[in-house]
């Protein structure tokens, strides 16, 4: 189950006390009454408490309350979150309070913010039950390939429709006024449309792990082919010189490329078929020092390593040594007073007595932080002389052992014998190069390619570009027809005409003409009215489809002043004599349309923040509470904490 909003509290900057509102957690919820009472800016503290990385909440607002809080429940667990606003002028904060558990009630007073914000929207997230799959692209990035995942704010724009987006032509939902952020959010929907599932991004993950396999085996193929043409002439010439030299008794000559490569692998090491007076293996000599010279490398390694340290640690003594001369300059601090006043800055909440015992404190630690170096750099010391001394065994045995070589040569009284012996040994290392170079070419069987060719085909059928399209496609068509349906209970100038979600531009779109294919966007059909009601067809069609999918994004809808189309904030409105005429019918079929989507078994919970009092039952028995006189959403007391009265959602 995905989560809902409990409930949302503000804090009181002067006091520390906490005001709280409620809300049914199933259903439709309204707040109604007169404007300038703030309703308008709980849209705003919701989503500034989602981890927004602005804070819209008006001024008049952040006058009298320092902390905003949420508390989301998801039916098993609650998670309460808490932002302090910034003041006039400064930057918005970096760091979150959050908590969860069984229940979770706010804070009595401001809490302290710990978690960082990067952090606390993983938290959120994970809360949410978005999965981590990376899928989201990022122009800025200088990685075209590199993908992140989404997170909390990937889907806040299906959650809110604030008073300047619901009669907006040009913009469907908010916070996509930038380019990069509408991609991004485009990039998250077929996820939050259970189209890339995580048991569908791991199969796409096996896919393009065999893709790559497949173009191995290709290119291998590839170069077998290539290395078949050219390399069987200097294999076959190597073979020739292998029997020459008598390192090749008795073989036969090859058939193909497969065999000659078999035979010239089978070489011997020594030179086991000269006369015994020239019997001479050089592979000994050469065999010791390449050993010798492996560990001279290795050894040379740890003394770069140990000199690397060393280099640091003189580096940190240096640095260390300067922190204990300024440490030291205590001494020049003002005598200490019996007032509790700081001698450097005149703070009255700290002693200088405890200033004193802290930096003696510091002294004391940063003196034994000098000592343990010292000690590790004389062991270090130590162990480099150690290394040294191995460097030069080592080199010393990979001259002996060449000394031996050469000593074994001229052993060798005649020059013939000791040119064949040179003759083999160059001969082994043309054969080994050679038979290194060709083995690409021995191709993985047949039946292996064949399996992955089966299980790409399946995977590309499952979770492909063309299958994930065509399931986007599905979702989309299954979604535009719900919004089609609601054209007709819904006062639109194309009742009945095909209505969809544009998923590229995530803009709504209408097919108003049966013999034109162009579909219409919303910003070239006229009318506030249209537009209103367009929006709300769009987001209860693509809510209808979260829930029916059990989507993660929020089962939460909040919408402010849908009645504005039709009736201005200034017209006066009366609890006690609500209208029903006919220019009240529109906004009523709306607010019928709301009820019985949040009334539904799988419904979403559902907050309209109205001046309008409509006279439908739909309306009245939703009404959660009423703003007016000096009741709102903040206690009237608190409106003499600042010169700025009354408070709405535009700060005025």
């Amino acid at each position: 189950m995905s989560w809902r909003l409990h409930s949302i509290a503000i804090y009181r900057r002067r006091t520390g006390e906490r005001h709280t509102l409620e809300f049914r957690t199933d259903g439709l919820n309204i707040i109604t009454g007169e404007s300038g009472r703030g309703k308008s800016a709980l849209i705003r503290i919701v989503d500034y408490c989602l981890l927004s990385d602005v804070c819209d909440v008006p001024k008049g607002i952040r006058t009298r309350v320092s902390h905003v809080g949420v508390r989301l429940t998801n039916g098993e667990s609650q998670l309460a979150i808490v932002r302090a606003l910034p003041e006039e002028g400064a930057d918005v904060p970096s760091t979150v309070y959050m908590l969860e558990r069984r229940e979770t009630p706010f804070p009595s007073q401001p809490p302290k913010t710990e978690w960082t914000k990067d952090f606390a929207k993983d938290k959120l997230s994970a809360f949410t039950q978005i999965a981590a799959l990376p899928i989201i692209t990022n122009d800025l990035d200088s990685d075209a390939e590199k993908r992140y995942p989404p997170n909390i704010r990937h889907c806040t724009p299906f959650l809110f429709q604030p008073q300047n987006i619901i009669d907006n032509p040009e913009q469907l939902f908010p916070g996509l006024d930038h380019s990069f952020r509408k991609r991004a959010v485009a990039d998250a929907l077929p996820y939050f449309l259970r189209i890339t599932t995580e048991a569908e991004f791991t199969k796409v993950r096996e896919l393009r792990a065999l893709r790559v396999r497949r173009n191995q085996i290709d290119r291998e193929r590839k170069e077998q082919e290539r290395l078949g043409l050219q390399g069987w002439e200097r294999g076959r010439s190597l073979w020739s010189q292998a029997v020459a030299l008598e390192l090749l008794p008795g073989r036969p000559e090859p058939g193909d490329l497969g065999e000659l490569i078999r035979i010239l692998s089978a070489i011997p090491s020594g030179a086991e078929a000269l006369p015994p007076a020239a019997n001479v293996d050089l592979t000994e000599f050469e065999a010791e020092e390449e050993t010798a010279r492996m560990n001279m490398n290795l050894v040379r390694a740890q003394l770069d390593d140990i000199d690397r340290f060393l280099t640091v640690s003189e580096q940190s003594h240096e640095t260390t040594a300067q922190q204990l001369t300024r440490l030291r300059f205590k001494d020049l601090l003002p005598e200490p007073t019996d007032a509790p006043i700081c001698p450097l800055c005149g703070d009255g909440h700290v002693q200088a007595d405890q200033i004193e015992q802290t930096l003696r404190h510091t002294v004391v630690a940063l003196e034994a932080t000098q000592s343990a170096p010292t000690r590790l750099r004389s062991h270090l010391e130590t162990e480099r002389e150690s290394l040294r001394q191995q460097l030069q065994t080592h080199s010393r045995k990979a001259s002996d052992a060449r000394a031996r070589r050469e000593a074994a040569l001229r052993d060798i009284a005649h020059p013939t014998l000791r040119g064949q012996v040179v003759a083999r040994a160059e001969l082994r290392g043309r054969v080994k190069e050679y038979v290194a170079a060709m083995r690409p070419s021995l191709a993985p069987p047949d039946s292996e390619y064949d399996e992955l060719v089966r299980r790409i085909k399946e995977l590309e059928e499952s979770v492909g570009v063309e299958a994930t399209a065509s399931k986007l496609s599905q979702a989309l068509t299954k979604i535009s027809h719900t919004m089609t349906d609601l054209t007709e209970r819904i006062n639109v100038e194309y009742r009945g005409a095909p209505t969809r979600l544009n998923v590229n531009t995530l803009q709504v779109e209408v097919n108003d003409s049966p013999s034109d294919k162009r579909w219409t966007p919303l910003r070239e059909i006229g009318s506030a009215a249209n537009w209103v009601g367009y929006h709300v067809i769009s987001v209860v069609g693509l809510h209808t489809y979260f829930r029916e999918h059990d989507s993660p994004v929020p089962a939460l809808i909040m919408i402010d002043q849908p009645s504005q189309a039709w009736f201005p904030p200034e017209v006066e409105w009366s609890p006690e004599n609500p209208r029903e005429d006919a220019e009240t019918r529109p906004i009523t079929k709306i607010v019928d349309v709301l009820a019985e989507f949040a009334e539904a078994p799988k419904g979403p919970q559902i907050i309209i923040l109205e001046h309008a009092e409509l006279k439908a039952e739909s309306f009245k028995r939703n009404v959660l509470d009423r703003w007016t006189g000096a009741k709102g959403l903040l206690p009237s007391e608190w409106l003499a904490d600042a010169e700025e009265q009354p408070v709405d959602g535009n700060g005025s």
